[in-house]
């Protein structure tokens, strides 16, 4: 099963894990990380490392969600995939609820690292959408 790591800024990990145990059930091999104002760069790193180190022992391939592109959860992510195979270890900005629902569906379906992550970043971005525009779209059809 493929290690998933969720990495945000504040209890948002926490909080999107929540939800999606809401609605999936109770997920293993799934861990979060939170980075707070007191929380330094180098215990993050760490406790990065530590999460990515563990999720390894238990599977051949980790995804990392982070919620911010070039903040510090992603760049502790990246750093922590650069002696990593590429083909065994993705890191993902812009985490929403959609994207990690598709990510532990296709995962349960026991669907490789490469599938997943297009599916997953697929779903987070049909995921978005306003409601107007919705409305729309379905009274073109």
């Amino acid at each position: 099963m493929i290690g998933i790591i969720i990495a945000t800024h504040g209890d948002f990990s926490k909080g999107i894990l929540n939800a999606a145990e809401t609605i999936m059930g109770k997920q293993d091999n799934c861990e979060v990380l939170t980075l707070f104002h007191e929380t330094s760069v180098e215990d993050f790193a760490d406790e990065m490392t530590e999460k990515v180190n563990n999720a390894f022992e238990e599977s051949e391939n980790v995804m990392v969600f982070t919620d911010l592109f070039s903040a510090t959860p992603y760049n502790q992510a990246v750093l922590n995939g650069r002696n990593r195979n590429k083909e065994q270890y993705r890191v993902i900005c812009g985490v929403n609820l959609p994207m990690l629902i598709e990510a532990f569906n296709q995962r349960m379906l026991q669907k490789d690292i490469n599938t997943i992550t297009e599916k997953a970043i697929d779903a987070g971005e049909k995921g978005i959408d306003e409601f107007f525009n919705l409305m729309e779209e379905m009274d073109k059809e």
